[in-house]
């Protein structure tokens, strides 16, 4: 009997960024949130929003327009996706969510060799 290998599925979250899609690990996700008052810090970098106040717990938020060097708009779609990396929560404010993509994970490429510095340790694949 022959046992056929069902290929790895992910799930990604889409967002568009300059109108250019990027995705994170479903996982990875906590929720979408409209955007809501972000309290700015002192001396923090320039990608730093600030924080918000989720429910009780104080959380950074990093807006990665910013943090790509990307002209700044501020727009009514703007989201903020609130991510739990290594026990880490943040949020990423993006210009929109488009949807949850299921995709076979063989389909993602590792990043090119030539990415250095943050750009490299930021993406995983394409």
């Amino acid at each position: 009997m022959a046992h056929e290998l069902k290929e790895e599925e992910i799930q990604l979250v889409v967002f568009l960024l300059n109108q250019v899609e990027f995705a994170c690990y479903i996982e990875h996700v906590r929720e979408v949130l409209k955007k809501v008052k972000i309290t700015p810090l002192p001396k923090m970098p320039q990608f730093v929003e600030g924080v918000v106040n989720l429910r009780g717990e104080v959380i950074p938020v990093i807006d990665l327009r910013k943090r790509f060097d990307l002209p700044v708009i501020e727009n009514e779609g703007n989201r903020i996706i609130m991510v739990d990396v290594a026990s880490n929560m943040f949020g990423l404010i993006v210009d929109t969510v488009e949807e949850v993509l299921r995709l076979d994970a063989s389909k993602i490429q590792p990043p090119p060799s030539g990415l250095t510095g943050d750009s490299g340790k930021i993406i995983e694949g394409i």
